[in-house]
């Protein structure tokens, strides 16, 4: 009884619109559509294909992106979050594969255009349109308006009129068109004349053949028309020119600075950052103040005085370096045939040769800084593999898991490999902090 009666305040029994109603709230559906939909194709499909199709164009006007285009990107609610296939199973109220294989089915028959991508983009819906429905708009039914004739003559009524274009002034304006013909009129003489300059100026204008219909009259609209369409194609070619020759001229200034002042410019600073960058590492000598001939022996014993200085440099640097392994080692509490402190034991010495090489060796050759660096990448990296040998297999699983929660966001924007690299260098640097390890690279000197 209660939907009963629900029925009966939505609906009305009635088939047909009274004469001063019209249709609201309402959706138009092309035939082709409901054709297809209603089909033993999209039947085997599922059953419950128009439903599916009903409540997506019926969808709420939050999930319509423009006219015609649904969009589903996901939301957050307080007990969980959606994504944009969690809501479209929502709003359709169907289960998982009946959605999908309806979705492809109706993508491929053309009634939708379906678009699902990954990063948050979401999922489109594209509300398709059957040809058969769209018709192109003709010319205007109207006639275009133009100006017809007076329905007054331009002769007497009893006498031959004149056959003249529509355009032209009425030649008889002065003369009433009522007026007998001079057969039956008065004798010509003076007293005539007299009479009819006297009678003249009581006549109205109608009787004087003076016409105010469309024939005397300027459609001002229509002469703004033919003005603006003969002026168009003018006004719109000079214009392009003019635009095109400025573009052309500001390209060509552009192009000039870019080559003369812009490009030299980004050379030389790139050139100079460049140079400074392989001084800095020791790769080539600094620069001297003077590179005349005056002064050459200053230059030498300068450049002297900088290799002495980077080996001094790099000498503390592996000292330290020594030190705070030789402390990582102290601290871990393992056995005596602990991998991690036989790595520790081994890239001590390997340090301290290097250290006492690079100071007691001969100062006329200069540093080797490539096998310094190859050496000590070679003892980090067997530090580092003890590292992982020592470590508890489940602690090493929860600090990836804990990486992978901080670069998660990272993960689509990169390479499977590259991310898995990632990953592995993350948890790598949380072991070294936590056994104190230096890093032994020249990079961080």
């Amino acid at each position: 009884m209660t939907s009963t009666a629900t029925a009966a305040g939505r609906f009305i029994r009635r088939t047909s619109l009274g004469n001063d109603e019209y249709r609201v709230n309402f959706k138009q559906i092309d035939c082709e559509v409901l054709d297809t939909l209603a089909s033993d194709e999209a039947c085997a499909v599922t059953p419950s294909m128009s439903k599916i199709y009903i409540r997506l164009i019926r969808s709420p006007i939050s999930y319509w992106e423009r006219e015609g285009v649904l969009r589903f990107a996901g939301e957050g609610r307080e007990d969980r979050t959606l994504t944009a296939w969690d809501q479209l199973l929502e709003l359709t109220g169907v289960a998982n594969s009946t959605l999908s294989k309806a979705l492809a089915w109706m993508h491929e028959a053309g009634v939708i255009g379906y678009d699902a991508r990954k990063n948050g983009v979401g999922i489109r819906i594209f509300i398709n349109r059957a040809r058969s429905s769209i018709r192109c708009r003709g010319g205007e039914k109207n006639l275009r308006l133009v100006p017809a004739p007076s329905v007054t003559t331009p002769a007497p009524s009893d006498g031959m009129p004149f056959k003249e274009h529509f355009c032209r002034e009425d030649l008889d304006k002065n003369i009433n068109p009522r007026a007998h013909s001079r057969a039956a009129g008065a004798p010509i003489g003076e007293e005539s004349s007299t009479a009819t300059s006297t009678e003249q100026p009581s006549l109205n204008p109608s009787e004087r053949g003076i016409t105010h219909g469309p024939s005397t009259q300027f459609d001002l609209a229509q002469i703004v028309g033919m003005v603006k369409r003969e002026l168009e194609p003018v006004i719109a070619s000079a214009c392009d020119e003019a635009i095109a020759s400025a573009c052309r001229k500001e390209a060509a200034l552009n192009r000039e600075w870019f080559e003369k002042a812009g490009l030299p410019k980004a050379i030389r600073v790139a050139q100079h950052e460049a140079f400074d960058v392989l001084r800095s590492h020791g790769i080539i000598a600094k620069k001297a103040l003077n590179s005349g001939e005056v002064g050459r022996h200053c230059v030498a014993s300068e450049e002297g005085r900088e290799e002495k200085n980077e080996k001094i440099r790099i000498a503390a640097f592996l000292a330290e370096a020594g030190v705070l392994i030789r402390q990582a080692a102290a601290n871990d509490m393992a056995s005596e045939k602990s991998a991690l402190r036989a790595a520790c034991s081994t890239a001590e010495r390997e340090l301290g040769d290097l250290r006492d090489r690079i100071v007691t060796g001969d100062k006329g050759l200069p540093i080797d800084l490539a096998e310094v660096e190859n050496r000590l990448v070679a003892a980090e990296d067997r530090i580092m593999e003890a590292i992982w040998q020592s470590t508890d297999p489940g602690k090493i699983e929860t600090m990836l898991k804990s990486a992978r929660a901080e670069l998660q966001r990272y993960e689509a924007a990169m390479e499977p490999k590259v991310y898995k690299d990632t990953l592995r260098q993350h948890v790598a640097a949380r072991l070294r902090e936590q056994h104190g390890m230096p890093r032994l690279s020249l990079f961080y000197l």
